[in-house]
């Protein structure tokens, strides 16, 4: 288990344990508190992928000029979000267009370079995705064994 998942796993267990601890001693019934634990993660990982939606297509439309840079409180946003499976997915799908792969890949680029391991393999990962659809195996391996070195375990990685 990587740094960043123990992380999550007691972040989500405290936020757990705080709900469980709100409701102890009412009278509502287990499945009732369970059923409201589900919806309030719903939540949130629809939060999370609204938001790297309007993030990932703010940068894209940035980086039509070739000057544009990402800051770094974007680097930061999309590194944290990268971590969630669904997330990151989301944006691996909006790479099958060939235009933007080409803008996903110079945002990527950029990110790559400024988030340090052991918090780069999904960055890592998604570079060589967008790299590899792109035709550039050279990149793509490349950040395929810095993935890999940061996390054995990534899924994307393996």
């Amino acid at each position: 288990m990587t740094a960043g998942e123990a992380h999550r796993r007691a972040r989500d267990e405290n936020h757990r344990a705080r709900a469980r601890d709100a409701v102890r001693g009412a009278t509502l019934p287990p499945d009732l508190v369970a059923s409201a634990e589900h919806a309030g993660e719903q939540l949130v990982a629809e939060h999370r992928r609204r938001r790297v939606v309007e993030l990932v297509s703010d940068l894209v439309d940035r980086f039509e000029d070739p000057r544009a840079q990402v800051d770094d409180a974007e680097v930061v946003e999309l590194a944290a979000l990268m971590w969630h499976v669904h997330v990151r997915d989301e944006v691996l799908v909006q790479g099958a267009d060939e235009q933007r792969r080409g803008l996903l890949l110079r945002v990527f680029r950029q990110v790559v370079r400024r988030v340090p391991p052991p918090y780069d393999a999904p960055v890592c990962s998604m570079l060589s995705w967008f790299a590899y659809a792109d035709g550039d195996g050279v990149m793509a391996n490349i950040a395929l064994d810095r993935a890999l070195r940061s996390d054995p375990d990534y899924s994307l990685a393996r």
